[in-house]
């Protein structure tokens, strides 16, 4: 079976600003890339609430990601790094500044879904 990535970017440069990660239903596995030059905290969140066509992202938990670099998975980040996600039956993960002081995030995420 093919792998089939899909890719979502965005920037974080203010408080609350996010990059919301759709339709995830299949997917396997969600890394996100954070770089740039910015002060502040990344939360990693995620939500199985599906509240019709367009989700409306309020309802959403706290999850870990783990830290290519680290051991721990960590539920938040203050520096650059990738992050790894396992998102099996979760359709929607965000990445939140959480607490902003200044400059700008960069947010590359890819998920996978294993080809059926």
């Amino acid at each position: 079976m093919a792998i089939i990535p899909s890719i979502t970017t965005g920037t974080l440069g203010s408080s609350l600003a996010s990059v919301q990660f759709d339709n995830m239903d299949d997917a396997d596995t969600l890394a996100i890339q954070i770089t740039g030059v910015w002060a502040g905290t990344i939360t990693f969140e995620a939500s199985a609430i599906i509240e019709g066509a367009t989700p409306t992202y309020t309802t959403y938990t706290v999850v870990s990601a783990a830290q290519t670099s680290h051991v721990t998975a960590v539920a938040s980040t203050t520096s650059n790094g990738l992050f790894i996600h396992e998102t099996y039956g979760i359709p929607y993960f965000r990445v939140i500044m959480s607490s902003y002081t200044s400059g700008t995030a960069n947010i590359t995420g890819i998920f996978s879904r294993t080809a059926k």
